[in-house]
């Protein structure tokens, strides 16, 4: 069977309201999800709902357990809430995204249980 992961991105599932990013970002989780042999639920949220939609698919006795979420926080205080909500249950990744909290959390979260963040070197593009 395969992994099962939550991707949850900034934005809206409204009608129209996505734009052509956050359908890109959409397109490339599920297509990459694919390759790998995985199977992703992506999901747009608010920023400040993302904790929400995370509790509400956990708790989902209906849905595959998850075998990771990867998310990209709208602030540092949300990626503290999905830390403490999601450790010890399931990985964790965080997109575009660090704060010193998350090393703290990563000595503890699980060696069998994906954790970390993927973002880009901001040095490197500000030099």
């Amino acid at each position: 069977m395969a992994k099962t992961i939550l991707v949850v991105l900034v934005g809206t599932e409204q009608a129209g309201q996505a734009d052509a990013y956050q359908m890109l970002q959409q397109e490339t989780a599920r297509e990459e999800a694919r390759k790998a042999g995985l199977s992703a639920e992506v999901l747009l949220a608010p920023g400040f709902d993302h904790l929400r939609v995370v509790r509400k698919r956990l708790t989902d006795a209906s849905a595959p357990a998850l075998d990771a979420v990867i998310v990209e926080p709208s602030s540092v205080s949300a990626m503290g809430l999905l830390l403490k909500e999601l450790k010890g249950k399931t990985g964790l990744v965080f997109v575009n995204a660090w704060s010193e909290e998350v090393d703290s959390f990563a000595k503890g979260w699980g060696d069998r249980l994906p954790f970390g963040t993927v973002g880009l070197d901001h040095a490197a593009i500000g030099r």
